[in-house]
């Protein structure tokens, strides 16, 4: 039964979709939310998916939109995500709801009005509808499973590696490895024997250029051992167990002296940790499971064929303990086959790209919800200790000078009992050392109305500009500025300029109303739970 899940937060509902899985003869298990309580599925089995299709949403007992019709048709039109991607060829869809506070009648949608369900209208009485013939419900096409390539683990990659470096199929030690494969049986008859051995490695040197040219160097497929374990009921799925999933493939040579070429392959594929999970309907399962039992013991062995496209940057080769070299390289999984057997003839299911597409997708979403997270968390824990020295922090900066107390208010960082409001004196002879601008805070009068360069009537010998988003300067009012000034490098008492990026306009003279400590502390704990 293919499983889809609803990630639903308290804002907005994203639908993310599992790989998908057996179907179940009579219903195909579209979606599926724990916090709604409620199951939805598509009827006709596997051939579920036409230009119309029909719906029923279950509600469970307890659901939290049971008797609300509003919710459950909200919850309907979160459908239009696995409709589109599982059966792009619908064109309209019929729903109706049973459970517990289900409600009543069908709710229509169609691709035309974005899938966004209604009630849908009664049929006005006495007038018959013209007959249209009936949809033929169209089979969703199974997930194609991926060919076995014939060369595949360490041959497959050392072809593709002799396919990236094609003089390598010149090379005597190469063309050796390929003749005792390929030709093994001969090679064996004749190895030690030099004047029959040559015919047979000219023979293999042109084969080994042959089959490179035809092979797709750019992907590979290794077969990996695996085993399943107990079904996990919640998921609908066997969990695989026995499977290093560390996103590290190691393939190696079976012939024991290898000479001078790679002996054993490294592949770093990130996309091994989505392998996690063989999802099967409990029925499947259980029959599955007895299949594989015998003297009650149960066969959990299965296998993986993972298809790997292999990084542009090649291969890095390295020495090894014992003499011979090793290589590594780098690839994304594409595709994986999980079989029951290594006879590869028993396919129990697909991971295909578009799998792994949304499994990605996932994860990145996950990465970032983690990490908005931990600098939620952060900011909470700053607060907190904030909070907790909030009274303390009072005291201290209502018995500290007025300049630092307006320094506090002007800035953006944490409490700083050492931050002090420039003079003019101290910030043009820093300017004038440094040779260029420097960042101050400084406490202003302007002496004029306006924007750009405006003279100012305290401390004097400056002139403001003020960028948009910032409040313009008024004659005679008094404001708290930060920002770069600077000063010409002229004899003389030159004006100062400053251009500032953050400015407040003070409503008392000389900005007594921004030296409140009281005030000070708690705009600080506000911009740090507001994350500014």
């Amino acid at each position: 039964m293919t499983k889809r899940i609803f990630l639903v937060g308290a804002i907005a509902a994203t639908m993310v979709a599992a790989p998908s899985a057996f179907a179940h003869s009579h219903a195909y298990m579209l979606a599926t939310s724990k916090h709604f309580m409620l199951d939805v599925t598509a009827a006709g089995g596997t051939a579920w998916c036409g230009s119309a299709i029909h719906l029923q949403m279950a509600l469970k007992q307890g659901s939290p939109d049971a008797g609300n019709t509003a919710g459950q048709i909200t919850i309907m039109n979160l459908l239009k995500t696995p409709i589109v991607q599982d059966c792009p060829q619908a064109k309209t869809a019929s729903l109706q709801v049973s459970g517990p506070g289900a409600a009543s009648g069908t709710f229509d949608a169609s691709a035309a009005n974005g899938w966004r369900f209604a009630k849908a209208q009664a049929p006005v009485a006495n007038v018959t509808p013209a007959k249209t013939p009936a949809a033929t419900p169209v089979a969703a096409a199974p997930p194609a499973i991926p060919p076995i390539p014939r060369y595949r683990n360490y041959t497959g990659v050392m072809l593709a590696y002799i396919h990236a470096n094609p003089a390598l199929a010149d090379n005597p030690a190469y063309v050796r490895w390929w003749a005792s494969h390929h030709y093994a049986q001969a090679f064996n008859a004749v190895q030690f024997q030099e004047f029959k051995l040559r015919p047979l490695l000219e023979r293999a040197k042109a084969d080994l250029k042959k089959t490179v040219s035809n092979i797709n160097g750019k992907y590979v497929t290794i077969i990996l051992g695996a085993t399943f374990g107990t079904y996990d009921f919640s998921k609908n799925a066997f969990p695989i167990i026995g499977f290093s999933n560390s996103n590290k493939i190691t393939t190696t040579s079976n012939d024991l002296r290898p000479g001078k070429i790679p002996f054993t392959f490294y592949i770093n594929v990130p996309g091994l940790s989505f392998i996690r999970r063989l999802p099967m309907d409990q029925a499947s399962a259980q029959a599955f499971e007895k299949k594989r039992t015998q003297w009650g013991n149960v066969n959990r062995s299965i296998v993986i064929a993972a298809t790997i496209k292999l990084d542009k940057k090649g291969f890095t080769i390295a020495n090894d303990v014992f003499g011979g070299v090793n290589a590594t390289t780098s690839g994304t999984l594409v595709n994986a086959t999980i079989y029951a057997s290594s006879r590869l003839q028993d396919p129990l299911y697909v991971i295909s790209a578009a799998d792994l597409q949304q499994a990605r997708a996932a994860q990145v979403a996950a990465a970032a919800a983690q990490r908005a997270a931990e600098a939620r968390q952060l900011a909470k824990q700053q607060r907190e200790a904030l909070m907790a020295q909030r009274q303390e922090d009072i005291t201290l900066l209502a018995q500290s000078t007025p300049s630092t107390r307006l320094a506090n208010w002007i800035s953006t960082g944490p409490l700083d009992f050492s931050a002090r409001l420039e003079s003019l004196r101290g910030a043009r002879t820093a300017a004038l050392l440094a040779g260029r601008p420097v960042t101050v805070q400084m406490l202003v009068q302007a002496d004029e109305g306006g924007r750009d360069k405006i003279a100012s009537r305290w401390p004097g010998h400056l002139r403001v500009t003020v960028p948009s988003g910032q409040p313009a300067l008024r004659a005679s009012h008094w404001y708290l500025v930060q920002g770069a000034l600077s000063v010409p490098e002229k004899p003389g008492l030159q004006t100062a300029t400053l251009a500032a990026d953050r400015v407040y306009a003070c409503t008392q003279a000389q900005c007594r109303d921004a030296m409140n400590a009281t005030a000070i502390v708690d705009r600080k704990l506000a911009a740090l739970e507001s994350g500014h």
